[in-house]
């Protein structure tokens, strides 16, 4: 869910029913983009079909990025918080793997 456009003083003059659509929109068009990389990866056979239609795949994706800045933010500095280039390339090989349409991966014969 966006915070509520209402709260912003550049919106302070807009009626309460334009915000709700306009914060309708919004929260619609927010996926957008990746359910386009999805359907066409899965259209093209490079991801297994049904990818598209998982339900909060974007947020699932999206988690270990988000996990990781606050592990930066809190534990930075100390040695302690995971390295984000090796989360990242992980995260890839993990993600790529279980979205792929040949078993075993994106780079597998």
């Amino acid at each position: 869910m966006i915070p509520s456009l209402a709260l912003h003083p550049l919106f302070a003059n807009v009626s309460a029913a334009t915000l709700a659509r306009l914060e309708q929109h919004l929260e619609l068009r927010r996926f957008d983009a990746g359910d386009i990389v999805l359907r066409a990866g899965v259209a093209s056979g490079e991801f297994r079909p049904g990818v598209a239609e998982m339900p909060r795949l974007a947020e699932v994706v999206m988690a270990p990025a988000i996990m990781a800045s606050i592990w930066q933010m809190i534990l930075g500095g100390e040695g302690t918080a995971p390295e984000p280039a090796e989360m990242r390339a992980t995260h890839l090989d993990l993600l790529l793997a279980g979205l792929s349409a040949r078993p075993g991966g994106p780079g597998a014969a």
